[in-house]
């Protein structure tokens, strides 16, 4: 992005900044208004904020900018490892995202489809699961079957190694996930439970217990017992792993006159 906004907006201002070792917000301030007094001649600027999940209240700082300075006129890029955190403070930047469509971003592990291309094999058709059943779209799936073996080949590849970047190298060079990175990513989840005061071993529990339950629904209750918690407890954890996309609640339907 920065090497597109430098070659299709040269007149613009380019700002990146690394917040990884500050604790204090008004860097952002410092940072953004040093840029401009040292570029005079920029009206506009795109300014990109790295890992700004790591400075407490960050949002007061990019909110200040934007209500007091110039820099309500530029665009500011802000990324981050904790969606948790990012989602969170863009809540409290009401009014100061622009009108853009979707102004979110969120880059997840790769779906089976791109985990498919890379290994050489494009998916012939793709769709949603609603589809399926539609005649024009089961005309489209037939030719599909011509590629079934090498897909359900790489189906349970990639249910082995999922689609983080590190793990499907991991696989590719050496046929395995090595033990780094699965504690890489391991310590990426504790960091995140540690930042919302949850136990990072009852989380640990919370998501052992899904896996084992996957074939059936659970219950609040049952998770509860298997974490040692109250179902207030039980849920309260499902709901962070879902915000940290590593699972995804579906309710169960009951029909009409069930108990």
């Amino acid at each position: 992005m920065i090497r597109q906004s430098l070659r299709e907006t040269p007149y613009e201002g380019v700002l990146y900044y690394a917040c990884d070792l500050d604790t204090d917000p008004d860097v952002i301030r410092q940072a953004v208004q040093t840029a401009k007094r040292l570029r005079p001649q920029s009206r506009r600027w795109r300014i990109f904020l790295d890992e700004v999940s790591a400075i407490p209240r960050w949002p007061q700082a990019v909110k200040w900018l934007r209500d007091n300075t110039p820099a309500r006129e530029d665009t500011f890029i802000l990324t981050g490892s904790s969606a948790i955190e990012v989602a969170a403070g863009a809540d409290r930047l009401p009014g100061r995202r622009g009108r853009v469509a979707r102004p979110d971003r969120i880059l997840l592990p790769l779906s089976f489809a791109d985990f498919a291309r890379l290994h050489g094999v494009a998916p012939p058709v793709e769709m949603a699961v609603s589809a399926f059943l539609d005649p024009a779209a089961q005309r489209e799936i037939e030719p599909m079957l011509l590629h079934q073996p090498q897909l359900q080949g790489l189906l349970e590849r990639y249910m082995r190694v999922g689609g983080f970047p590190a793990a499907v190298i991991d696989e590719h060079v050496s046929g395995r996930v090595a033990e780094s990175t699965v504690r890489m990513l391991w310590e990426m989840i504790e960091g995140e439970a540690q930042r919302h005061r949850r136990d990072p071993v009852r989380l640990f529990r919370t998501l052992e217990h899904i896996v084992t339950s996957l074939s059936g629904p659970t219950e609040w209750t049952a998770l509860g017992e298997a974490i040692d918690a109250d179902r207030r407890t039980a849920e309260e954890y499902v709901r962070l792993l879902a915000r940290m996309f590593l699972v995804v609640v579906l309710f169960r339907r009951d029909p009409p006159g069930a108990d």
